[in-house]
């Protein structure tokens, strides 16, 4: 299967070394199915580093070579769990659609990690000023 990285530079091989510790669930590199995100993604990169240009890198990806320590999230088409982040009524934007969806999904997943997950993810996230 291919996949789709969408970056500020063209990726040739995945170095998790350059990869950010606040991405939506941590460090590790994102690839998506869908060119259209994926050029999405490049773009947005792009306007937020501000230097580079969109490049959409593709990668052959077969589950089956995994290492078996790597995480996947995985929709498979318009799910209960994906309708709800791209609910446009209730956001006023469809957050897919905006590059948040990801984000808020892992921001949820804190929230109910637990007891005391609630205190904790707030204290991680609300600076008082």
């Amino acid at each position: 299967m291919i996949l789709y990285h969408g970056s500020n530079q063209l990726i040739t091989k995945i170095d998790l070394s350059k990869s950010k510790d606040f991405k939506d669930f941590g460090r590790g590199f994102y690839l998506t199915k869908d060119y259209a995100r994926a050029v999405a993604m490049a773009q947005r990169t792009t306007a937020i580093i501000g230097e580079g240009s969109p490049e959409v890198s593709p990668f052959i990806f077969n589950p089956s070579r995994c290492p078996i320590d790597v995480r996947i999230k995985k929709f498979d088409g318009r799910t209960a769990e994906w309708a709800l982040y791209s609910r446009k009524d209730v956001f006023g934007l469809d957050l897919y659609e905006a590059g948040l969806g990801d984000r808020i999904e892992g921001f949820v997943r804190e929230l109910f990690a637990g007891k005391g997950a609630v205190r904790k993810t707030l204290h991680k996230y609300v600076v008082r000023r």
